[in-house]
């Protein structure tokens, strides 16, 4: 996906292929922590990495327990359950992220951290949710892997990526900052296998730990990525303008409230009462067209490892009923983006008549 910019990667690819030293791993661990206002950034080779070792270096134990969205990435969830943390879900909002006033409700004395994902890029309410997680001590993580601008917030940790803008062929990134060096050393260590060198052949490792490391070829790659955010944004801005107008006011889907000055991670439509029956239609008949159509995200709890029978969060459960996402990436041109908006239409048009008891 760095097509936009091949000409002014391509030779320094080739130059680190020659190397083996993390010049441009550091290099890109500091613009990330610039770009997001931290001391420091440890990069990873994916978001799910990035996840595993904030909790780890959290120190977040079995007899724990987190707070998260029930439709965050799976690397929550997965890292979870790997260091068998405890997890506890709170229902959501309209508009996909967590919904600060259920947060109340649901903190117990065995709670120890809030996870807060940003659904799509859109920012949680981040002033409500700080004030709750300091009233009853807990540590907060802020998971922005979706969001590839982020407005300044006191949380403990970041975790970051730029997957939405990785070309297939390198890693996707994930990246944790922080303004605690000892934490930054910790994660360093964690990526590392816990290992260190000592002298000669000799080696200890300090701590429990696996090779997530990214790679230098995959940080050539983000670096130029990251000069052109600017650029990217504003190809991405120009699709969801388009989207925003040619869906507004029509009565068969619901556009999500947002700050238009954010870049979407991915562009979320809420299909109305009458289309949730026809969806697997409406989605393969989409998918034949040649759209990349896709919904984010299924309940974690209905899923077979995490299912929970009991769990009721009505929101969520609605939310997946209702949503669906299409692509508004920064390869696709003006022309694309109309033929996308102009087939999701004609489609739900076709299927609009049928209604739904659902």
């Amino acid at each position: 996906m760095y097509s936009l910019f091949a000409d002014q990667v391509e030779s320094e690819l080739f130059d680190v292929l020659k190397k083996t030293d993390e010049a441009n791993v550091v290099l890109l661990e500091q613009r990330v922590a610039k770009h997001l206002g931290r001391s420091y950034a440890v990069a990873f080779n994916t978001p799910a990495s990035a996840t595993l070792a904030a909790y780890h270096t959290a120190k977040l134990k079995k007899e724990d327990e987190i707070i998260l969205s029930p439709i965050a990435p799976l690397g929550e969830y997965n890292s979870a359950a790997a260091l068998n943390i405890s997890t506890h879900y709170c229902d959501i909002k309209l508009d996909g992220t967590l919904h600060e006033r259920e947060l109340e409700k649901i903190i117990t004395a065995q709670s120890k951290a809030v996870i807060v994902f940003h659904y799509a890029g859109i920012s949680c309410a981040m002033d409500a949710i700080i004030a709750t997680a300091r009233q009853h001590d807990l540590l907060l993580i802020e998971d922005a892997t979706e969001s590839l601008t982020l407005a300044p917030s006191n949380t403990d940790l970041i975790i970051y990526s730029l997957q939405s803008i990785m070309p297939s062929i390198a890693d996707k990134t994930g990246f944790v900052a922080c303004d605690d060096p000892d934490l930054a050393s910790a994660l360093r260590l964690f990526r590392k296998e816990g290992r260190i060198q000592r002298a000669i052949w000799n080696f200890d490792v300090l701590t429990p730990g696996y090779d997530l490391t990214l790679s230098p070829l995959s940080a050539t790659v983000a670096l130029h990525q990251l000069k052109n955010l600017d650029t990217i944004i504003q190809a991405r801005q120009k699709i969801v303008a388009l989207y925003d107008e040619r869906f507004k006011g029509n009565t068969l889907i619901d556009l999500i409230r947002r700050d238009n000055t954010k870049p979407l991670h991915f562009y979320p439509i809420m299909l109305s009462p009458a289309l949730y029956c026809p969806k697997e239609d409406i989605f393969t008949a989409l998918t034949e067209q040649g759209i990349d159509v896709d919904v984010h995200t299924k309940p974690i709890y209905k899923t077979k490892f995490f299912n929970d029978p009991s769990m009721r969060l009505p929101v969520a459960n609605d939310f997946y009923k209702s949503e669906i996402s299409l692509p508004c990436h920064h390869l696709l041109n003006l022309d694309d983006a109309s033929y996308i908006a102009d087939t999701f239409l004609k489609v739900i048009e076709t299927y609009g008549y049928r209604g739904c008891s659902f």
